[in-house]
Parts: C-alpha cells; structure tokens; sequence
C-alpha cells in the first residue's frame, strides 16, 4: 500500500463533507483535524527514519 499524498487525502475530506452535508463550520473543523493528523504522522515518520530536526521524543508515535 502506497503513502496517501496530502492532497489525495484532502480530496477525501471533501468527498466526506459533501456526502454528509457538513456545516462549513463543520467542514473546516474537520478539515483541522485530518490535517493536524497528518502532520503527526509525518513527524512520527520522520522520527522513526531519524531525519535530522525531528525531537527526541515523541510521546504520539
């Protein structure tokens, strides 16, 4: 299984939101929420690769 890209995983956040008739408010908190969990996920993933500037510990990975 291949890395999803941000973008493929934006476009599915879109599909969710229309599909479900989200509130924009809604939408966007969503939207946070799956970015902000991206974001971890890379962080953990640079980590565990041991890429240069990434802290020493990681409480979430």
């Amino acid at each position: 299984m291949r890395k999803p890209s941000l973008s493929q995983i934006e476009r599915i956040v879109e599909d969710v939101v229309r599909e479900l008739c989200l509130s924009d408010e809604d939408a966007v908190a969503l939207q946070v929420a799956v970015q902000d969990a991206f974001d971890v996920w890379v962080e953990c993933v640079s980590y565990r690769k041991g890429v240069k500037g990434c802290g020493e510990e990681k409480q979430n990975c």
